[in-house]
């Protein structure tokens, strides 16, 4: 039925995949140009990064893009669809599901944590090359508030309004569940990074089922800060550590890779017991809607979506290369 998936009789989808796909499109656009921006305005004031405390350049520079290729393009759409807010399930989280979504943001960043050790000891033992996670150095307190915003609020709220409310919404039209795969993945590959690409893949499966299963956007800004802020916390604790061993020495060799597996097993299963409980705590309306039959990607559509995937696509070749030590 139109009335599971948003759509009122005589009514088009809002946003339509065609508005989601140039969001997308955008965003990932988005990367390379505030690169070459960074060069270019490195190159016109050389002194600029110095003199900056901390990691404060890189935290603003982030902001910015944030602003620029994800906020601003869904702040003019919204604008010219007062009624976006509906569609996109700007609702409120209940107290019980607030928990439910909280236990599983945790719960889900162990599970990344883990998924991914043991996705970069495999790199490494084929030869890939991993460079250590950024630590963001903080100096003063205006540094610390640039990095909160730029890690753990800025991307919480900017790509939970771009994939789990514009982009989940245009692809219900394939069903609930097609569109939570197709969007994660999409989220994946928006960032581009083969060494955290469990982590992110099992991170947007599980933002979506949180949003379809609350029925509320805020279950995935929720989940989103919680698993930034514990990642923000762990890149902390880590900066400390010894930086020359490679993963399978900081996981205490073969025994320590074999308990790794053990704890992504135990904790996978914790995860998908959570999202049950949250399936459970909540109406069937909120389950999920049913494909519309009959609905074929129009071209302009296609066009967009395949820029956006080909330039995300360019952007992991590039890690890749850099990876395998092609390119530094």
């Amino acid at each position: 039925m139109e009335g599971d998936n948003f759509v009122l009789p005589g009514t088009d989808r809002v946003p339509s995949l065609f508005a989601a796909s140039c969001m997308f499109f955008a965003a990932v656009a988005g990367k390379p140009v505030m690169e070459l921006a960074d060069s270019l305005l490195l190159q016109a004031l050389p002194g600029l990064e110095s003199g900056m405390p901390g990691s404060l350049f890189y935290s603003v520079r982030s902001i910015a893009y944030f602003v620029l290729f994800l906020l601003l393009p869904f702040t003019v759409y919204a604008k010219r669809k007062p009624g976006i807010s509906e569609y996109i399930r700007v609702k409120p989280l209940s107290g019980k599901n607030t928990l439910l979504v909280s236990l599983m943001a945790a719960v889900g960043f162990m599970l990344s944590l883990y998924a991914g050790g043991l996705w970069c000891a495999g790199i490494e033992a084929l030869g890939g090359r991993l460079t250590p996670s950024n630590s963001y150095a903080i100096n003063g307190a205006g540094s610390a508030l640039a990095q909160l915003l730029a890690v753990v609020i800025m991307p919480a709220v900017c790509e939970e309004l771009l994939f789990r409310g514009s982009m989940l919404s245009a692809w219900e039209e394939r069903g609930s569940f097609r569109a939570v795969l197709i969007v994660a993945v999409l989220f994946t590959m928006l960032h581009a990074s083969l060494k955290g690409l469990p982590a992110q893949l099992i991170s947007g499966i599980a933002l979506g089922c949180a949003v379809v299963y609350t029925d509320s956007l805020f279950a995935g800004m929720l989940y989103h800060i919680i698993h930034n802020s514990l990642t923000l916390i762990m890149s902390r604790i880590a900066s400390g550590g010894e930086s020359s061993q490679t993963y399978f020495e900081a996981a205490g060799g073969t025994r320590g890779i074999i308990l790794y597996a053990l704890y992504a097993v135990l904790f996978a299963l914790c995860l998908v017991y959570l999202i049950k409980r949250l399936r459970a705590n909540n109406p069937a309306h909120a389950h999920g809607r049913r494909a519309i039959k009959g609905r074929d990607g129009s071209v302009h559509e296609n066009v967009v979506i395949g820029c956006g995937v080909i330039v995300a696509l360019a952007l992991c070749v590039r890690d890749l290369l850099a990876i395998i030590g092609v390119t530094g």
